[in-house]
C-alpha cells in the first residue's frame, strides 16, 4: 500500500525534477485558514492518519498541514528552478494523466475517478489532479509557475467527504495570495 502512495506522489515529482539541493516543505504564501482549521502536528497527523485512513500521501515533514472537520489539507512550496525545462499546466496536466494511465496497466486499475482540471481563481492558475484509491480521495493542487516557487498541495478525505473536500479546497484557493513568489 504504501508502494502505491509512494507512486502517487512520484507521479507529482514527474511535474519538475528535485534539483539536488534540501527541499523544505515549508510555505510562504499568504493564506487565511477558516476558524475552525486545526494545525496539525506530525504526530498528530500520523495518529489521525491511521484511524481514519489507509495511508496517506501528506508529507510527514509538511509544515502546513491542517484537519478541517474530516479534511486534512497541506500545502507546501515548490521551487520553480531545479535546472529541469519548465513545464506549463497544459503540460503537467497531460503528464499526470499519462502516468496515471500507465501506472494503472501495468498494475491493475488502482487509481480510480481520475481528473485533471486546470482552473483559475484570483488570477492565479492551478493543475487540479484528484483519483481515489481505496475509500480515500486525494486531490493535489499545483499553482502556475512563478519566480521562485509554485504552491503545491494536497487535499485528503474519505469518498463520503466530497462535497465538504471541494469546498475546504475552493475557500483555501480564494485566500491564497502567492505574490512574493
Amino acid at each position: 500500500m504504501k508502494k502505491i502512495l509512494t507512486i502517487s506522489i512520484l507521479l507529482h515529482i514527474c511535474f519538475t525534477a528535485f534539483s539536488q539541493e534540501k527541499f523544505f516543505r515549508t510555505s510562504k504564501a499568504k493564506v487565511k485558514m477558516p476558524i475552525v482549521a486545526q494545525k496539525l502536528t506530525q504526530q498528530e497527523l500520523a495518529d489521525y492518519v491511521k484511524s481514519n485512513f489507509k495511508d496517506s500521501a501528506i508529507p510527514t515533514d509538511a509544515e502546513n498541514v491542517y484537519k478541517i472537520n474530516n479534511i486534512l489539507l497541506s500545502y507546501w512550496d515548490w521551487p520553480v528552478n531545479t535546472g529541469e525545462p519548465k513545464r506549463t499546466l497544459e503540460e503537467r496536466k497531460n503528464l499526470t494523466l499519462v502516468s496515471y494511465n500507465s501506472f494503472n496497466k501495468k498494475h491493475g486499475n488502482l487509481f480510480k475517478d481520475i481528473e485533471a482540471n486546470i482552473i483559475t481563481v484570483n488570477n492565479i492558475k492551478y493543475l487540479i489532479d484528484k483519483h481515489s484509491y481505496n475509500n480515500d480521495v486525494y486531490i493535489w493542487f499545483f499553482s502556475e509557475d512563478r519566480k521562485i516557487n509554485s504552491l503545491l498541495g494536497l487535499v485528503q478525505f474519505s469518498k463520503g467527504n466530497e462535497t465538504e473536500a471541494n469546498q475546504v479546497l475552493n475557500d483555501f484557493l480564494k485566500t491564497v495570495n502567492i505574490d512574493n513568489y
